[in-house]
């Protein structure tokens, strides 16, 4: 007989549940496709859960939450309307088939453009702040990949957390000054940033 393991991150407990024939059914399916054992997936699904909710919660206690307008929540929500929609015109995924991954990202960067267009900016594109505009760039990537990581990853979340509070503290990104070459075009993310061709 094995000996037992002492508390800790290793040893687990049991828990009792009851649920819907459905539910069970559907939670064996999953396992067997993922090669998990019923415990295995019930598991991973209840600590999933929990870390969205701890990930919500650090955001929800920040300035971040707060940014977010009317606008900006309509633009989200056609995000995910769209998005749905490509999924479901291909029926398949977009974590596994790449001509759904492919529509979903057209999906988004489609909404991005149309609501831009929808409150454009009144700015000469010669007189923008290249450098400002690369850092904004940078950042909102970034922003976006640890945004994403968080949902899996408890650092990254604590790091979010205590960003966001240092933040608070900033007035904003400061970005060097750059003189603009007056020959240089606007590009077509110009354009889209903008909201209307300035070309």
């Amino acid at each position: 007989m094995p000996a037992k393991l002492p508390d800790g991150e290793g040893k687990r407990f049991a828990v009792t549940i009851r649920t819907t024939r459905e539910l069970k059914d559907r939670v064996e399916a999953t396992a067997a496709a993922s090669n998990r054992s019923v415990a295995q997936e019930i598991e991973r699904r209840i600590q999933y859960s929990f870390n969205m909710e701890d990930h919500e919660v650090a955001l929800e206690n920040t300035e971040i939450s707060k940014s977010i307008d009317k606008e900006t929540n309509d633009m989200i929500t056609c995000m995910r309307a769209s998005i749905g929609a490509a999924i479901f015109f291909f029926y398949v995924k977009w974590k596994y088939e790449i001509y759904t991954r492919a529509s979903v990202r057209a999906a988004v960067i489609a909404v991005l453009d149309t609501t831009f267009k929808k409150y454009p900016v009144d700015i000469d594109p010669d007189a923008l702040d290249r450098a400002r505009a690369t850092q904004a760039d940078k950042f909102g990537r970034l922003a976006g990949r640890m945004i994403s990581g968080a949902q899996s990853d408890p650092a990254m979340r604590a790091w979010i957390s205590e960003m966001a509070d240092a933040a608070e503290a900033r007035e904003g990104l400061s970005a060097s000054e750059n003189e603009i070459d007056p020959k240089m075009r606007p590009s077509a993310t110009i354009n889209a940033l903008i909201g209307k061709d300035v070309a």
